[in-house]
C-alpha cells in the first residue's frame, strides 16, 4: 500500500473552493518518498485579502499566468484515485470538496473518494475534542514545521512527517491507528449531489426575503446566544428535558427570531439547556423546511449532526413539532414579544 499525502490552497471559498495550489508526496507504506510534486494553479477569481496578505508563497502574477484547474484535472484524479493508494491529509474532507468544487465550476466529472484525517487520528495522543492546527502538531510532536507554512507541497510534506511521528510515539501501525479511531477514516461521495442539496438552502432564504421575512444576522445571532445565558429558568420542571442540551435548526434560527427566543426560554423554564452548537449538544431539534417547488431544504446543523451520529456521538433528533408538545406549547406560544433587556 501507498500513501498519497496533499494538500491545497484556495484563493477563496466564496461559491465554492478555487484552487491555486495542488501539493502532494506519495510514499510506500514506510513513508520513504516515491514522488512528490506541487502545481500553481490560475483560479480564475479574484483572491481574498486575507489570503494575499497570510497564505501566498508566489507572487500573484506567477497564478495567474499558471494554466487552470482542467490542465490539472487528469493527474490529480489519477493522483487521487490509484489503486493500493490511501488518500491522507490534515482535515482532508475540506480538501476534497475543494477539489470537487473546481470540478463541479468547470464540469468535470467528480468522483467518490476514501481518505483519512490526520487531524483524527492525532487525538489519540492529545485527547482533544476539537482539530489541531498543522503547525502545532509539529510543535507537539516534535516535527521540523513546514519552511513555507500554506505552501501546498510543504503541507503535504509536513502531513507526512506527523502521521510518521504518531506511529512512532503511539507504537501503532497505520491499519491500528484507523482501528483505534474510526471517525480518521472518512468518504466523500455524491458531492455533487450535495453541492445541489446545499444550494436550496440560498434559494429558500431568497424566498423568504421575498416574502418579507426578516433572515437574521451574525449580530441577531448574538443576541439569541446572550437571552439564552440570561433568560430566567424559574418554571416548571419537564420530565423529558432533564439533561438535554439542545441544539436547534439552523434554518429554524435564522428565519424565526421571536420563536427562537421563545423556545429557547420555555426549554431553559423546563430544565433543559439550549446550545448553538451542535458539538456541544446531546439533543437535536430537526425542523423541515421546503421550497416553494416543494423540495426539501438542506440544513448545514442537521447534517452536521447525522455525521456526528454516524461517527458514534449519542445525540437525540427531536422533531420541532414533538419539542412543543415536550413542552406542552403551541407554535401561537411562539409568537409573544419578547424583552431583550436585563
Amino acid at each position: 500500500m501507498d500513501f498519497l499525502f496533499f494538500d491545497i490552497e484556495g484563493a477563496t471559498c466564496a461559491g465554492g473552493g478555487k484552487l491555486c495550489e495542488f501539493g502532494y508526496v506519495l510514499t510506500d507504506d514506510k513513508f520513504n518518498k516515491k514522488e512528490s510534486d506541487g502545481f500553481l494553479i490560475d483560479p480564475d477569481s479574484v483572491f481574498d485579502n486575507y489570503v494575499i496578505n497570510n497564505m501566498l508563497h508566489h507572487k500573484l502574477k506567477d497564478y495567474k499566468e499558471s494554466p487552470r484547474f482542467p490542465a490539472f484535472y487528469d493527474k490529480i484524479k489519477a493522483l487521487l484515485t490509484a489503486k493500493n493508494t490511501t488518500v491522507v491529509g490534515h482535515t482532508v474532507k475540506g480538501d476534497v470538496e475543494h477539489v470537487g468544487d473546481d470540478c463541479i465550476r468547470y464540469n468535470l466529472p467528480f468522483f467518490d473518494l476514501s481518505h483519512v484525517d490526520i487531524a483524527e487520528l492525532y487525538k489519540i495522543i492529545s485527547q482533544k475534542r476539537d482539530s489541531t492546527g498543522l503547525g502545532k502538531m509539529c510543535a507537539e510532536l516534535g516535527v521540523a514545521p513546514p519552511k513555507n507554512a500554506h505552501s501546498a507541497i510543504c503541507d503535504a510534506e509536513t502531513t507526512m512527517l506527523c502521521l510518521k511521528a504518531i506511529t512512532e510515539k503511539t507504537g501503532l501501525d497505520f491499519s491500528a491507528l484507523c482501528e483505534k479511531r474510526p471517525s480518521a477514516v472518512q468518504k466523500t461521495v455524491d458531492y455533487e449531489k450535495q453541492v445541489r442539496r446545499k444550494k436550496t438552502e440560498e434559494r429558500f432564504y431568497a424566498e423568504q426575503k421575498a416574502k418579507g421575512v426578516k433572515i437574521i444576522s451574525k449580530k441577531d445571532y448574538a443576541k439569541i446566544v446572550y437571552y439564552a445565558a440570561n433568560v430566567s429558568a424559574d418554571g416548571k420542571r419537564i420530565k423529558e428535558l432533564k439533561g438535554k442540551r439542545i441544539a436547534l435548526s439552523g434554518l429554524f434560527e435564522t428565519t424565526r427570531f421571536t420563536e427562537t427566543l421563545n423556545l429557547i426560554r420555555l426549554i431553559k423554564r423546563g430544565g433543559g439547556k439550549f446550545t448553538p452548537s451542535v458539538k456541544n449538544c446531546n439533543a437535536f431539534m430537526s425542523y423541515r423546511a421546503t421550497l416553494s417547488s416543494g423540495e426539501d431544504v438542506y440544513c448545514k446543523k442537521a447534517e452536521e449532526t447525522k455525521a456526528a451520529v454516524l461517527n458514534g456521538k449519542k445525540i437525540e433528533i427531536i422533531s420541532f413539532e414533538s419539542l412543543l408538545e415536550m413542552l406542552g406549547a403551541t407554535e401561537k406560544d411562539l409568537l409573544k414579544p419578547v424583552n431583550l433587556a436585563f
